[in-house]
């Protein structure tokens, strides 16, 4: 994944008072959307995309409307995800827990992902999320709506949910714990 990765963008650094519309908060990994999301921009040329990484070398070039900057959540990505309309994380597998939408929700006044039934974004609550279809064309006429209007929950409901969640997952969490302690005879 790493040798295929290039900073486009080396020379700049990140402008905290520069707000983008969008934030992709993933790798460029097809499999975390970050393919279909290059294709959603060239159907929004009047919508700023940020990449907070580097762009895959297969990729010709970032579209006038997108800049690549790698960064992680404490070199610009927490402020640039505070900041933004709207924060994707379209990843397209499934996992048990994604962290980075799960920091997104939390941290951003709005989040983005795509419809998908088996991905883990699934299994959230419908008021936390905006899904956006897997066509690419389709996805741009939905994420300019959005940047236009935002409708985002209020950061008490996000406070809400996060209790909800942890509270639910810490069961899982402690039986995956105990479950890799009982293997291996040591503690976690």
């Amino acid at each position: 994944m790493g040798d295929n990765l290039e900073n486009v963008d080396a020379p700049q650094t990140y402008d905290p008072d520069y707000e983008w519309d969008v934030v992709y908060h993933g790798y460029f990994v097809a499999a975390k959307g970050a393919d279909w999301l290059y294709e959603v921009a060239k159907y929004a040329p009047d919508v700023k995309f940020l990449y907070a990484c580097g762009r895959n070398k297969r990729i010709p070039g970032p579209r006038d409307n997108m800049r690549f900057q790698p960064m992680s959540w404490e070199t610009g990505l927490k402020d640039a995800v505070t900041k933004a309309k709207l924060t994707l994380v379209p990843s397209l597998w499934s996992a048990s827990i994604e962290g980075a939408l799960i920091k997104t929700i939390l941290a951003a006044p709005q989040t983005g992902v795509v419809k998908s039934p088996t991905a883990f974004n699934a299994e959230l609550d419908d008021d936390m999320l905006h899904r956006l279809s897997p066509d690419p064309a389709t996805a741009a006429k939905e994420i300019q709506a959005i940047v236009k209007s935002p409708s985002g929950p209020s950061k008490k409901r996000r406070y809400e949910w996060w209790q909800e969640f942890s509270g639910s997952n810490k069961t899982i969490l402690s039986n995956i714990i105990q479950a890799v302690d009982e293997h291996t005879g040591k503690s976690v």
